[in-house]
Order: C-alpha cells, then structure tokens, then sequence
C-alpha cells in the first residue's frame, strides 16, 4: 500500500494502540502514590512516540531532521520498555502482567522497526522516497487538440530554471556593478584631486568623491560577507562559491 501520509506507517500504527492500551489497562490500575512518578512518565513516553512519528513525518525529505525524530521515538520506545517492566515487577497484582509482557514485546518491536525505518530512507536519494512527488522539470508541456482530433504539443525540453540560480545571478551582477561604479568615482576622485589645481572647491569635493567610493567598498564587502554569512546559516550558496579543492597524493577532492 502507498504511503499517502504517517497514517499509513504500520510503526506509527503500533505505537498508538500500544499507547492508547497502556493508559487504558495499565496506568489506571497503579496506585496514586505513582500518580506523579510511573504514571505520568509512561503516559508522557506512549503519547510521545506517535506524535514524534506524525511530527517528524513532515520533515521526511530532510533526512538529518527526520533521523533525529525517528531517534528520539526509538529513545520514548527504549523508556516504556523500562517503565512497563517496573509496573510489572513492582505491582504484578494490581497490573496484569502478561499484557505488560506483551507490551514490553510490542515497544521492542516498535523500536526495531523504527531503526529499520530511519536506515531505509537515508540509504535512497531524495528523489526515491516512497511518497517523493518531485519532478524534473517544473513545467510540464502542454497539449492542445484541435478539431479533427490533430493535437499540438508543446516542447518538452524545457530546461528548469529554479528561484536559486535567479537569486545567485541577481545578487552576484548587483554586486559586480556595484563594485564597478565605486571604483569609477574613486578613479574619477583621484583624476579631480591631480588636476585641482590648488583649487579648494575643487579639492574638497574631489575628497568627498574619494571619501564616499571608499566608504562604498566598505560597504559592499560588508554585504558580500553578510549575504555568505546568511548563506551559510540557511545552507545556500547564493554567490555560488566552489570551495577549493583539497589535493593529497595526487587526489584532488572537492568539498
């Protein structure tokens, strides 16, 4: 059966009638002493693993995202076998033991198959993953048919041109020109500065001119180093900087 969504996952299906039996059968038949103690940590650990499955489920395509997900169930899972064993070895006649044996098995299995499940996405490509609705292009060709049943398709060719390449482009020529200008008035503020001819007027408004191309450059490799800065933290390469590569014993490897 296709995966349309974490309802369909048979582990998230498990974990929450695994939860929804241990607060019905076995957290209402342990003493209130454990009212602040066993029972709210074992209701907090079943609750848990579905709504990490469900929550998590919805980061699926980024794979660290959803491993660290898919590792804190299998924590939750870990901590019920721990706490379903102690209501079972410290109360046997006020809880039934063999349905926490039962439970203990299904928190086991539970665990397994979420390891299974984390190992399986991220040993595929993105592109791969059971419910991926990606495509290659983003336009898909269209078809027109006229009367007499003649169709006409348009070309299917069409290369994607995605919003990043737009944003490199777009950010790199702001900054190449912006560059350009600034040394031009710099170069224009030293031509007027040689050839003032002791004129004040002239010589003031030549510094000014050389003031504000420096105070220009300034500020354009400040914004080269905030938009890489920016880059870095979101995990974009908006100027499209390739790091150097890295040679050692006549293999040179790209980072």
């Amino acid at each position: 059966m296709p995966i349309r969504s974490f309802l369909d996952l048979d582990v998230y299906q498990r974990a929450y009638k695994a939860s929804v039996t241990v607060h019905k059968e076995i957290i209402t038949r342990l003493p209130e002493n454990e009212k602040y103690d066993l029972k709210d940590q074992a209701g907090r650990a079943s609750k848990a693993i579905p709504a990490i499955i469900a929550e998590g489920y919805s980061k699926k395509h980024h794979k660290k995202s959803w491993q660290k997900y898919i590792d804190d169930a299998i924590g939750e899972a870990n901590e019920m076998i721990v706490h379903l064993s102690l209501a079972k070895d410290l109360y046997p006649n006020l809880v039934d033991t063999k349905l926490c044996g039962k439970l203990i098995e299904e928190y086991n299995i539970i665990g397994k198959q979420l390891f299974r499940l984390g190992k399986a996405w991220n040993s595929q490509p993105s592109s791969t993953h059971p419910d991926s609705r990606l495509t290659s292009h983003i336009l898909t060709p269209l078809a027109l048919t006229l009367p007499g049943g003649e169709k006409i398709t348009a070309p299917g060719n069409i290369p994607n041109v995605g919003i990043s390449p737009i944003i490199q482009f777009a950010v790199t020529t702001l900054l190449v020109l912006a560059v350009i200008v600034t040394l031009f008035f710099l170069v224009y503020g030293g031509i007027s500065f040689i050839t003032s001819g002791g004129d004040k007027q002239k010589v003031v408004q030549a510094r000014l001119r050389i003031t504000y191309a420096i105070v220009g450059l300034i500020i354009i490799f400040l914004s080269f180093f905030i938009v890489n800065l920016i880059g870095g933290v979101f995990g974009i390469n908006i100027l499209n900087i390739q790091p150097s590569a890295v040679c050692r014993d006549g293999i040179c490897i790209t980072p």
